[in-house]
């Protein structure tokens, strides 16, 4: 077996520890992302920071220093900064607001809503509590993940992912702020509800034009997407959908490019138990970015942007049946079916027509019709895999 880790993917973005939620920005030409990071392990922690890295063209990434870290015990973040958002702010400097864990074991949870300024986007100060306590419609044990945004009536408004009291549906709470430093907040009510199959919480949502219509996002086992007509502090939801077809891409959050783009980022999660990630050293991916626009139908039409083509390296023409070997970074373009086997072809995956891209461990495919994406992991234990096309195919192999 090489000594070469071979499920660690090369032009995805990882981390040398634990990732999970993303909290995407574009910014004077640059594209940011935190992270919730475990900077001393390769698993999970409650207590994690914002990790920071980013990119001028969704393919380099560079790690900068942490963002924020958890505060001094007693302190609202003492044991944990959560999932939140970055805006900027009338004054020109940044603001972070984040979900802060201000106790955790035992027993009570204790979540607040705390912002952070910075001048830099690099170095940010500590304010305080923005919204002390959940509502009391809302189950105190999902009240997270403010997402705040500029509206067209030039007021700022939050939304931040909550549980009915019925322990059943997730629902989205919107709040609004006449405060330019974003310090005050007031309680509007519940933005939407959201149906049974899309699960009892509503964690990182996001919430967007798209068309005629707005789109929110919210996660639990999947990222949904919820379509409808906002009607003042409402949003009438029409339609509902996943937009990745497994679990394994998670959190999904969007930001807004200087080219008018709604992008679309996710936290890949891991598919093995923490001892593996420990012998590791790393776990989360961060997925590849996905252009959100309004499809024929009105829904989300998902799409790979041209940044990736700058990926391609080697064009080759995919044979009905042909062996390569890891460490596999490669684009499959097809009009029929395409079927990936490892080790040996005791594991096998088959996607339909579109774009499928395999780093390391992971394999992302953009759907041709671009309804949805599917995410995948594989760990392979022999270091090749079995390319098998249907139709005629091409491949390109990957370089940075």
């Amino acid at each position: 077996m090489s000594s070469i880790d071979l499920a660690r993917p090369h032009f995805h973005c990882t981390l040398s520890s634990w990732l999970n939620d993303v909290i995407p920005l574009w910014w004077n030409g640059q594209y940011h992302i935190c992270f919730d990071h475990n900077p001393h392990a390769a698993t999970w922690t409650e207590a994690s920071s914002w990790a920071h890295v980013s990119s001028p063209d969704l393919i380099h990434w560079t790690r900068l220093s942490d963002a924020i870290v958890p505060g001094k015990p007693g302190e609202p973040d003492a044991y944990g900064i959560w999932t939140g958002c970055i805006v900027r702010r009338e004054d020109g400097k940044f603001a972070a607001i984040y979900t802060g864990i201000e106790r955790w074991k035992p027993s009570p949870f204790v979540q607040r809503q705390l912002l952070a300024v910075s001048g830099d986007l690099i170095h940010f100060q500590k304010q305080g509590i923005a919204i002390k306590d959940s509502p009391p419609n809302n189950d105190s044990d999902c009240w997270r993940d403010p997402m705040v945004w500029r509206d067209s009536d030039g007021k700022w408004r939050m939304i931040i992912g909550g549980e009915c009291t019925d322990g059943k549906t997730g629902q989205i709470l919107l709040y609004e702020s006449e405060d330019a430093s974003l310090e005050r907040w007031s309680y509007l009510g519940v933005l939407m509800k959201g149906a049974e199959e899309t699960g009892r919480m509503c964690e990182c949502p996001d919430f967007f034009p798209l068309g005629d219509n707005w789109l929110a996002l919210s996660s639990l086992d999947h990222t949904w997407w919820h379509l409808g007509r906002r009607v003042e502090n409402k949003l009438e939801t029409s339609a509902w959908g996943a937009c990745d077809s497994t679990s394994h891409f998670y959190a999904g959050k969007t930001a807004l490019d200087g080219k008018g783009r709604r992008i679309l980022f996710g936290w890949i999660r891991e598919a093995r138990d923490d001892a593996a990630l420990v012998r590791a050293g790393w776990a989360g991916v961060l997925s590849l970015p996905r252009i959100i626009t309004a499809g024929p139908n009105g829904k989300p039409h998902f799409s790979p942007p041209d940044e990736l083509l700058k990926l391609r390296h080697l064009k080759q023409e995919q044979k009905p049946s042909e062996k390569r070997a890891y460490p596999l970074q490669l684009e499959v373009e097809s009009y029929g079916s395409i079927t990936l086997l490892f080790d040996g072809g005791s594991k096998s995956f088959t996607f339909g027509p579109g774009r499928v891209w395999l780093d390391g461990s992971v394999m992302e495919h953009f759907a041709e019709d671009g309804s949805i994406c599917r995410t995948e992991r594989i760990y392979p234990e022999e270091p090749e895999a079995l390319v098998f096309s249907e139709k005629d195919a091409t491949v390109w192999t990957l370089a940075q």
